[in-house]
């Protein structure tokens, strides 16, 4: 679920840029899982781009579990 959410927020980061239909696709994911987040918490992911060469964007993302 962790990687879904930040393919998303990678993909939306980019999606004004790109052609009408078309989408990202992650080819590779490095992340470091520092503990779960329990049921009914919120999780906010933050993606910004790094870097931009032809087509392949290199993305720099964040997870957070928001604690009450």
């Amino acid at each position: 679920m962790m990687i879904l959410a930040v393919e998303i927020a990678a993909g939306q980061v980019v999606k004004a840029h790109l052609p009408a239909g078309w989408a990202t696709v992650g080819s590779e994911v490095n992340v470091g899982h520092l503990a779960p987040t329990p049921l009914g918490r919120t999780v906010t992911v933050t993606a910004r781009v790094i870097e931009a060469s032809g087509r392949t964007v290199l993305f720099a993302v964040e997870a957070h579990e928001r604690r009450p």
